[in-house]
């Protein structure tokens, strides 16, 4: 059982080649989320999408996987008085998760460096990224076609 932010699950989901702890993270525990998830998921899928860095297939079906994993979903009425205590070092949203971990005493999966560093003063955290391996780019079509005649010679 953990408690997995969106950025841990949009890497699972979306990311290139995931960290294979990310993905065994996912695949063999119980995940608590806040109902905040959703929205962030949504969000980062439209802006990775809309950023040409995922195809249209790719974030539809990141949503499909998403929609069928065994959330355990937690109302905000657990964590919105220790994540107002946490706000001088989180924001209201990275606050909620590393509230909700505390409240259930579990540990955090996330791929976000700011929130690894300052969260392991209150709780456990585990950081799943591989550098290699986050969200990249997708490749432009003009990139794929080869060089064109306005193209200068290869080598100059």
């Amino acid at each position: 059982m953990i408690v997995i932010d969106s950025s841990a699950l949009v890497e699972a989901l979306a990311g290139d080649a995931p960290a294979d702890e990310l993905l065994t993270s996912v695949a063999e525990n119980r995940l608590h989320i806040p109902h905040l998830l959703d929205y962030e998921f949504r969000n980062a899928m439209r802006s990775l999408l809309l950023g040409g860095r995922i195809s249209e297939a790719r974030a539809e079906g990141a949503r499909i996987v998403k929609a069928g994993l065994p959330f355990t979903r937690h109302a905000d009425d657990l964590t919105a008085g220790r994540a107002w205590d946490l706000r001088a070092d989180f924001n209201g949203y990275d606050a909620t998760y590393v509230a909700l971990a505390e409240a259930l005493d579990r540990t955090l999966v996330t791929t976000d460096e700011k929130i690894y560093k300052v969260a392991r003063k209150y709780i456990d955290v585990d950081l799943s990224i591989d550098r290699e391996s986050a969200v990249k780019p997708m490749p432009s079509a003009s990139s794929l076609s080869g060089p064109t005649a306005s193209d200068p010679p290869a080598g100059t």
